[in-house]
């Protein structure tokens, strides 16, 4: 189900760290999804997942591969800050994914392939 979101980083290993991130991701994704602005320690506190975690899948959501979504950074006071996601229309994190041409052993990923154009239905 959600072996199509690719990672990716100098000691990622996919066997090991796919599965783990995958599900990670899911559940920062379908928290912010309703769109309201959240601190990362709310956003942390309520997946059960590291702050600093959750801070790299809020990046991840801005990559084209991951949705290309807008994430809203907004300054609260006192160092903290807030951020609401606006999900890009017709995004499904669990669309297949296609390398790159020139890819046959790196991890290097386009942005996901729509179901429509794979004879998928939604």
């Amino acid at each position: 189900m959600t072996d199509s979101l690719i990672f990716d980083g100098s000691d990622y290993v996919p066997p090991r760290d796919n599965p783990r991130l995958s599900k990670q991701y899911l559940r920062v994704f379908d928290l912010m999804k309703d769109g309201s602005s959240r601190t990362l320690k709310l956003i942390a506190t309520t997946t059960g997942d590291p702050e600093a975690s959750v801070s790299a899948q809020l990046r991840h959501m801005r990559k084209p591969r991951f949705g290309g979504h807008t994430i809203d950074k907004q300054y609260v006071g006192n160092g903290l800050y807030q951020y609401r996601l606006i999900v890009r229309p017709a995004w499904n994190p669990i669309e297949p994914t296609q390398k790159k041409a020139h890819c046959s052993t790196c991890h290097c990923f386009q942005e996901p392939v729509p179901q429509e154009q794979m004879g998928m239905q939604l």
